[in-house]
């Protein structure tokens, strides 16, 4: 492959991948779970900030996602400032930020919740599918134990 055609093959994978995530957030908002794992590989790895669980698995990540989806009224996910590095034409590292709102059923104020994904996309056969998510929060309102911050190392939520 020359340098142009190579060129043109990773902008397409660039955009492939930040659609793949513009759907995902989509999905979210709309609180549709299934269609939110069909972004993921089967074996995904999910964590949820640093010293969390590891979540291995669509059935895993279905679960853990129920637990927060089933009780939401309402959401909006906005991501934007989307670095990806191609470690090879079918490996990706990404890292983009995330402004998202809810509203729940059992909780009295709206959340708004400050994030860094971090992750790692493969080429499959039907497209570029997420193998891994870190859910890095940096700062959240609208909660009773606010998060924030821990992947730096701050003792203290923002």
């Amino acid at each position: 492959m020359n340098g142009t055609t190579a060129l043109l093959q990773q902008t397409a994978d660039r955009l492939a991948i930040m659609e793949a995530k513009a759907a995902y957030c989509r999905h979210a908002d709309r609180l549709d779970v299934e269609a939110m794992l069909s972004v993921f590989t089967a074996g995904c790895e999910f964590q949820y900030g640093p010293g969390s669980e590891v979540i291995v698995g669509i059935d895993a990540i279905r679960e853990w996602y129920h637990l927060e989806v089933d009780r939401t009224v309402a959401s909006l996910h906005m991501v934007t400032n989307f670095e990806i590095d191609f470690v090879t034409a079918d490996l990706a590292k990404s890292r983009c930020a995330l402004h998202s709102w809810k509203r729940f059923r059992d909780q009295p104020e709206d959340r708004r919740r400050y994030v860094h994904y971090v992750e790692e996309w493969v080429r499959e056969p039907v497209g570029w599918r997420q193998s891994k998510l870190v859910y890095q929060v940096i700062a959240e309102t609208g909660t009773t134990t606010p998060r924030g911050l821990e992947h730096l190392g701050s003792s203290s939520a923002a």
